[in-house]
C-alpha cells in the first residue's frame, strides 16, 4: 500500500514542479548566449533525475538489460562489423559505450552511454518543446516526460 501511494505521490510531485517553472520562468526572450547552454543544462539534470532519483521507483533492482552478453561483445569488439558483434544489433548506437570502452570498462561504459543518451533525449525534447511554443514549453516537455517509466528507466538500460 506504502508503494502504491509512493508512485502517484512522486508524479504528482513532478507535476507540480512543472507547474512552478511555468509560473516563475514566464515565456520572455532570452539572450543568445543562455539558448546554447539550456539545452546540455536541462538533458544533464533530465538524465541525473531520471536516472538517480525517479528510477528506482520503477525499478526493483539497480539495472535493466536484455541479450546482455551481445552488447557486451559488441561494445568490446575492435570493428563494429567484426565476427563477434551481433547481426541482430545496429551499430550506431555502440558508437557512444565503444569510444569509453578503453578508458572504463564494458559496464562502465554501457552504463556511461545510457546516461549520455538519455541526456541527449532530454535535451532533444526541450529543443521540441521550445520549437513548439517557447523555451518554458521545452522545460515543461521535458519535466513531463520523466513522469513516463521508461523515460526514467533510459539512464539504467544496458543496452548500446
Amino acid at each position: 500500500m506504502g508503494n502504491r501511494f509512493a508512485d502517484s505521490d512522486w508524479k504528482i510531485m513532478w507535476l507540480l514542479i512543472c507547474l512552478v517553472l511555468c509560473f516563475l520562468l514566464g515565456n520572455g526572450r532570452t539572450p543568445k548566449w543562455l539558448n546554447l547552454c539550456i539545452p546540455p543544462i536541462i538533458g544533464l539534470v533530465f538524465a541525473l533525475v531520471g536516472t538517480f532519483w525517479l528510477a528506482p521507483f520503477h525499478l526493483q533492482d539497480s539495472i535493466v538489460q536484455s541479450d546482455f552478453l551481445e552488447y557486451c561483445t559488441g561494445v568490446s569488439s575492435p570493428d563494429p562489423l567484426s565476427t563477434g558483434v551481433s547481426a541482430k544489433r545496429s551499430a550506431l548506437p555502440m558508437l557512444i559505450p565503444r569510444a569509453l570502452y578503453s578508458y572504463f570498462g564494458v559496464f562502465d561504459a554501457l552504463a556511461l552511454g545510457a546516461i549520455i543518451a538519455m541526456g541527449l533525449t532530454g535535451s532533444l525534447l526541450y529543443l521540441w518543446g521550445k520549437s513548439l511554443h517557447s523555451p518554458l514549453a521545452g522545460i515543461a516537455c521535458a519535466c513531463a516526460a520523466l513522469t513516463l517509466g521508461p523515460m526514467t528507466l533510459m539512464g539504467r538500460h544496458l543496452t548500446s
